[in-house]
């Protein structure tokens, strides 16, 4: 498919523009100064493969509505897409195909999909090309129940891209709300709780992820999967719980914080029998065997590219009971993934 581009570098509007990065470094845009709100953003890295999508990256400086990440990222020697949604539907159409269903506000993610671009600057043209993603020998199918601690940063589809440099397959689904608590999804007046239930109804699983929000108490959490629980087991999935990281500031903190998502998580485990992903105990490890990783966007609440890697591949030990092979980057340097694989519990 071709786009024809309107602009190059420079402040966008509406229609497509695209910002190019001709050195070997990446490239950072600011928020502050490229107004990223109504724009939808999708970026390809130097052999033209799909690199991050997402979009309506708002100024932090807005209290209300300030966007958890501070900018985007154009990769090394490739390029970034912006479009507002209503002016170019194909494009908007083809970045929904690469994030695969996958739940994001205000923020890009990494993205796997087989999908390839490039420029033909002579003509102003951005030229798009992807494969029917073919589902096939799906080994587990998850969903995936909790609010942006599961689905930020696009971290189902880093499981899906670990898995996939494993030779597994697997098929992820989301149903995720900023925010959201698991009372919400147990209410079944709730929208939260009439989604979960479609999904679960409509579908055949074989993992559901839960993760409730970071102020949930104990009884809170442990009222809201006594009712989930049912509709779970009548899908014939089973549960894992997802021991959520700490989002606070402070090293304090964050200590004091996974230590209750331990206790808490590790509690529901043995109350209902089924598997615990700790991840708060892989991000207290990373956070002081190696400090200069930053596990944290730049609201230092939600997790980082880092944070994200490191959860999946926790999600993936736990699911498969053994580290992965590292063989899937997501963007991030080798040695940097080594040592995140090296705090998997």
């Amino acid at each position: 498919m071709k786009f024809k581009i309107y602009g190059y570098n420079e402040r966008p509007d509406h229609r497509l523009h695209v910002f190019t990065n001709d050195s070997d470094e990446p490239l950072w845009l600011d928020t502050k100064i490229y107004d990223f709100r109504y724009s939808a953003l999708l970026s390809f890295d130097r052999d033209g493969c799909v690199y991050e999508g997402g979009g309506n990256l708002v100024d932090p400086g807005n209290r209300i509505y300030g966007s958890p990440q501070l900018g985007v990222t154009v990769p090394p020697q490739g390029f970034l897409a912006c479009f507002g949604r209503a002016d170019e539907p194909a494009l908007a159409s083809l970045l929904d195909r690469a994030m695969e269903g996958s739940m994001l506000y205000n923020a890009t993610m990494s993205l796997i999909y087989p999908m390839r671009a490039s420029l033909d600057r002579e003509n102003d043209e951005l030229n798009v090309e992807y494969d029917e993603e073919i589902k096939e020998n799906i080994q587990k199918k998850i969903l995936f129940v909790g609010n942006s601690s599961t689905y930020f940063n696009g971290t189902p589809i880093k499981l899906k891209g670990i898995c996939r440099a494993e030779n597994i397959a697997i098929d992820v689904v989301y149903c995720t709300f900023g925010s959201a608590y698991l009372h919400e999804f147990a209410d079944e007046s709730h929208e939260r709780g009439i989604a979960m239930r479609k999904k679960l109804k409509s579908e055949k699983y074989d993992l559901v992820f839960l993760q409730d929000a970071g102020g949930a108490e104990y009884e809170d959490s442990l009222k809201s999967i006594k009712t989930i629980m049912p509709y779970i087991k009548e899908n014939g999935a089973e549960a894992v719980m997802y021991m959520r990281y700490a989002g606070c500031r402070g090293d304090d903190e964050r200590d004091a914080a996974e230590k209750r998502h331990e206790e808490t998580y590790s509690r529901l485990g043995k109350d209902f029998d089924c598997a615990v992903s700790p991840v708060a105990k892989a991000f207290g490890v990373c956070r002081h065997k190696y400090p200069e990783i930053n596990l944290y966007a730049d609201d230092a609440a939600h997790h980082s590219r880092e944070g994200s890697y490191l959860i999946a591949a926790q999600w993936f030990k736990t699911l498969f009971g053994r580290t992965p092979n590292g063989e899937y980057f997501a963007g991030i340097d080798r040695s940097v993934v080594e040592k995140l694989l090296d705090c998997v519990i």
